[in-house]
């Protein structure tokens, strides 16, 4: 069903999932969505864990006071995908979060 923000809006809806960080710095990591391609994907957040003995999360484009967290989110028809780069040793390897709003 979703959520409608007006009344001539289409339907909100969200879908949420998890996945792993590639290990390897300067990776890409694919996560397969599932989406449609009636479906129109109109936002990702995604959360990356950095201190899993903390439970800390950090969000795409944060660099730095937590040191080495660097990430990012692009998606396409087929895949949300997890950039990190060379500076990215504190969330590499760990969980992410991964909210997509989406419409159709």
């Amino acid at each position: 069903a979703g959520v409608k923000l007006g009344e001539v809006s289409p339907a909100l809806k969200v879908k949420v999932m998890s996945g792993t960080i590639s290990a390897t710095a300067g990776a890409t990591t694919s996560i397969a969505h599932g989406l449609s391609s009636g479906n129109s994907i109109i936002g990702v957040m995604l959360a990356a864990s950095y201190d899993t003995t903390n439970q800390g999360w950090v969000n795409p484009g944060y660099s730095a006071a937590l040191g080495n967290a660097e990430v990012g989110a692009l998606w396409n028809n087929t895949f949300i995908l997890i950039k990190t780069s060379t500076t990215s040793s504190g969330v590499l390897g760990k969980a992410a979060k991964i909210c997509i709003f989406y419409t159709g």
